[in-house]
């Protein structure tokens, strides 16, 4: 059992994202984009679940001639993304390449073991709050609660039984207590809930046809090394990109935001299959990236709108439409 934080007490730390350990390592700093950046690994299994769905189904209608789906999953953490995927493709043949920045992520990714957890209260029963602890929504696929599953729940909880064996001991948390005691000490102010954790083992990712590399989309053409997908995610991630300081997101100035979408966008219109599809996530809080712009520079770099959320200003999911 953890005792975290309550993520939406202000402090002087200025933390806005969620703080959750289930998939997350504490801060890994790593040197890019000329600054030192710090690298948030909050993630959970099925994230955004209808996207990965959509992703599937529109790559089977588009693509039935394709016998092995090769996907592309970037920013990808410590592997929850790229193995929702997966399991979402179930028995619809694909090929998964993940990878991302941070080195110590992409370790832990390789080692496969995870922890899912959920909120409780002193009685140890399920804690709901207003909080919206996203990274937590994953919970239903090791407990039990009083809350009916629904049909997509109990088709994810199965398979992540299929390529998940639940183990004893916490290998997923090797080394974290102490960020954990770090992190709490630098709030002057803190509110707590306590976790209950299960830990899983990935039973293998040979047999899963998936691959794991630690990459920066800068350099996407290195990465991809000439292969062709059908799809492509890099979802709530442009924060790395084009903010001054990851812990403040000082958006960059358009002239500089514009230079750098310019050197990845045409790697990733090659990258992708004509009529390849290109997900960039829902959290327009998240991206910190100016969306007006980013829309119109996808536009010119070969792409058209795929989808959009009720939610959202823009669109989430992008067709190749054209080389450029």
């Amino acid at each position: 059992m953890q005792i975290i934080g309550n993520p939406n007490v202000n402090n002087t730390c200025n933390v806005q994202s969620p703080v959750s350990f289930n998939g997350y390592l504490g801060n890994e700093y790593v040197r890019a984009y000329g600054r030192h950046i710090n690298l948030r690994h909050e993630t959970a299994f099925f994230r955004e679940a209808d996207t990965l769905e959509y992703i599937k189904d529109y790559l089977i209608r588009t693509f039935p001639n394709i016998a092995v789906k090769n996907i592309l999953i970037g920013a990808c953490s410590t592997g929850e993304d790229g193995l929702s995927m997966k399991m979402i493709m179930n028995k619809v043949p694909s090929r998964i390449v993940a990878f991302d920045l941070g080195k110590v992520a992409i370790k832990r990714a390789k080692a496969g073991y995870y922890s899912i957890s959920r909120p409780i209260d002193k009685t140890g029963e399920e804690y709901i709050s207003n909080w919206g602890l996203s990274a937590y929504d994953d919970r239903f696929l090791a407990f039990d609660s009083s809350k009916k599953l629904t049909k997509k729940e109990v088709q994810y909880r199965k398979a992540f039984n299929k390529i998940f064996k639940e183990v004893k001991t916490d290998k997923s948390r090797k080394g974290i207590l102490n960020r954990i005691k770090l992190f709490l000490n630098s709030f002057t102010e803190f509110h707590f809930i306590e976790t209950d954790s299960k830990f899983f083992k990935l039973k293998g990712l040979r047999k899963l046809n998936y691959e794991y590399l630690q990459g920066d989309i800068r350099d996407l053409d290195k990465i991809t090394n000439g292969e062709k997908f059908l799809a492509f995610t890099f979802r709530n991630a442009f924060y790395h990109l084009i903010t001054t300081n990851d812990d403040f997101r000082m958006q960059l100035s358009e002239k500089q935001t514009r230079e750098i979408l310019k050197r990845i966008l045409p790697q990733i219109n090659k990258a992708l299959e004509m009529k390849g599809l290109f997900a960039i996530g829902k959290n327009e809080n998240e991206q910190v990236c100016d969306m007006i712009l980013l829309t119109k520079m996808l536009k010119e770099y070969g792409f058209k709108e795929s989808v959009f959320d009720s939610n959202q200003p823009y669109c989430h999911i992008w067709k190749k439409v054209r080389e450029c």
